[in-house]
């Protein structure tokens, strides 16, 4: 029989001693992760010869991970996340991203460890994109993407019992701060980005390249609903508020209507820069 890896036996894990955040922090309520790998080679071909003599590694390999998790909504009693099945003891908080946010803009980023159980590992890894989006009918969800270095794969967890329950935010807590209150929005995302590049110099290993953030980066907040919404600051996930900048303005509308549908809709978008822009726990 073949063997596999099911979700029960994962967990991710931000954080270790040394980085930015400190000791593991579990994140809760995670549905999804992918760990790519991607190392450019260049096949050398030469006159007098059949295929290749060589292949060369010229840049450095990227490696990332990103993972999608439900926004929980309360962080008390009973319904608290828990700390990690592998003996970790706390659970990662809206403050904790925020730190995350701040560190990659920095002149000299501190990373951080990200752990996907039987599935991957980074290490000194910086934040690169955060997306929260919310509609209703639909469960919120956040993705964090993450490039660092890549490490040796974690094992999967083994006799998982954990039964725990956590207080997911639903669409009625999903919260708007828009200059239009009468919206009536359908729907918000939130979109933050962070451009990375790898440094080097000549004599170096091709893979002793260190990752820096290359701010001011980008965010913006899209609210479809049936009216303008105007621009729109802020949206609150749960526990989880994203803002932009003050200084952000509306970009884009595009509105709509046709035969059969509820009624028009209006689509806004208000644009902003990643280092301006902050994710506190309410």
């Amino acid at each position: 029989m073949a063997n596999r890896t099911i979700y029960v036996s994962s967990e991710v894990l931000i954080g270790d001693t040394g980085d930015v955040i400190g000791a593991d922090h579990a994140v809760a309520a995670v549905t999804s992760s992918t760990y790519t790998t991607d190392t450019p080679r260049e096949q050398v071909s030469v006159f007098g010869k059949r295929g290749q003599v060589d292949t060369v590694q010229n840049e450095s390999t990227t490696s990332t991970i990103e993972f999608v998790f439900h926004p929980y909504d309360d962080d008390t009693g009973d319904f608290a996340p828990e700390g990690a099945n592998a003996g970790g003891t706390d659970f990662f908080q809206p403050g904790d991203l925020n730190t995350l946010m701040n560190d990659a803009a920095e002149d000299v980023p501190t990373g951080v460890t990200v752990v996907v159980a039987g599935v991957g590992k980074l290490t000194s890894a910086i934040l690169t994109s955060i997306t929260a989006e919310g509609s209703v009918g639909a469960l919120p969800t956040i993705t964090l993407a993450f490039d660092g270095q890549a490490a040796a794969k974690p094992s999967a967890l083994a006799s998982v019992t954990d039964t725990a329950s956590y207080d997911i935010a639903n669409m009625e807590n999903v919260t708007l701060t828009v200059a239009e209150a009468g919206a009536y929005s359908q729907s918000a995302t939130f979109n933050w980005e962070m451009p990375v590049e790898k440094l080097n110099k000549l004599g170096q290993s091709v893979n002793s390249a260190t990752t820096y953030g290359t701010p001011p980066g980008t965010a913006s907040l899209a609210v479809e609903g049936t009216v303008d919404s105007g621009k729109a600051t802020a949206v609150q996930f749960g526990s989880w508020k994203f803002t932009l900048d003050t200084d952000s303005e509306v970009s884009n509308v595009t509105n709509n209507m046709a035969v059969g549908e509820i009624g028009a809709t209006f689509n806004t978008t208000t644009e902003g820069v990643a280092d301006g822009c902050t994710c506190t726990d309410v």
